[in-house]
């Protein structure tokens, strides 16, 4: 039977009382995945660790004030200190992300977004007018009923405290998700922070669906899934290469596939923050369990077995 329990909490205390037999780490608060991770290294639960198919990314609205400024948008991709959120809010169970394809499939490309260089950002926030005198407001929407989506917030907002105060200032909203999604696709969010997953294991899930325009006026998408997704961004032939992109194979996909990753970071609708992968335990009774390529348990494959 499908066990579904309203926080993280009632998913930790139900594993480890047997109430469920396997635990997923989806709704689950970091450091309940770290105390299952240690008990599984006790030997006192099985631990079994997916492929890494997730990844969380800022959206940043394109086409409306401020974040229509291109220098803005580069400004806040150097301002992420994406190893110091890693450490600070997943315990460095979430490596930090600087491309849109997970790096085990064909077409990644680790270094194609701006690193952090608070020098730079606060370069660039000048050139736009801000840091004398001048404070830019970013309003940054997360997902409330997303635990470490909160967390990430707060302590994105007090690292640019310590290394820009004088250009920039991030105010925090939390929004249930179900809202936020449809506010999204409407243009209603300035700079968004969510998760996405493809459906299967190819870069094309994790492209087209953030940079797909069935129409468009210049760089803005009028129409179609970067509008969906929240950046309304894309960019003359970018929707002939991301086609292009399904009807070759080899080096020549893989090229055109980083090529598009690059040519999307010069612009920033997006910045990756960081990869996930899915983790599940089962209690020590039973085997450990396994994931196919698509991230998913094999819940048929689960057996009894002697207690380690």
């Amino acid at each position: 039977a499908l066990v579904t329990l309203g926080n993280s909490t009632a998913l930790y205390g139900a594993l480890r009382s047997g109430e469920v037999d396997v635990l997923l780490n989806s709704g689950l608060e970091i450091d309940h995945q770290q105390a299952l991770h240690k008990e599984a290294t006790a030997g006192r639960l099985r631990e079994a660790v997916g492929p890494a198919m997730e990844i969380g990314i800022l959206s940043l609205l394109t086409d409306q004030p401020p974040l229509a400024d291109p220098s803005l948008r580069e400004a806040i991709a150097h301002s992420l200190d994406r190893d110091l959120l890693s450490r600070r809010v997943s315990l460095d169970i979430r490596p930090p992300l600087r491309q849109l394809v997970p790096p085990s499939l064909p077409g990644s490309d680790p270094g194609a977004w701006p690193d952090y260089d608070p020098a730079r950002a606060r370069a660039l926030f000048r050139k736009a007018g801000f840091c004398q005198g001048r404070r830019l407001e970013l309003p940054l929407t997360f997902r409330s009923d997303i635990p470490s989506d909160r967390l990430f917030a707060l302590t994105w907002q007090a690292q640019l405290r310590r290394d820009l105060n004088d250009c920039v200032s991030l105010a925090v909203t939390g929004m249930e998700s179900t809202t936020a999604y449809d506010q999204l696709g409407k243009g209603s969010l300035a700079l968004f922070f969510y998760d996405w997953i493809g459906d299967y294991p190819d870069a094309e899930n994790f492209l087209v669906p953030l940079l797909g325009c069935a129409k468009a006026k210049g760089d803005r998408c009028l129409e179609g899934n970067s509008a969906l997704s929240g950046s309304f961004w894309t960019s003359p032939g970018l929707e002939e290469e991301l086609q292009r992109s399904s009807r070759v194979d080899g080096p020549q996909r893989i090229g055109l596939l980083q090529a598009i990753q690059r040519r999307t970071a010069r612009a920033n609708p997006y910045v990756p923050v960081w990869l996930m992968a899915p983790v599940a335990w089962a209690r020590p009774e039973l085997s450990t369990p396994r994931y196919d390529g698509s991230g998913r348990v094999l819940l048929g494959e689960l057996r009894r077995e002697a207690a380690r």
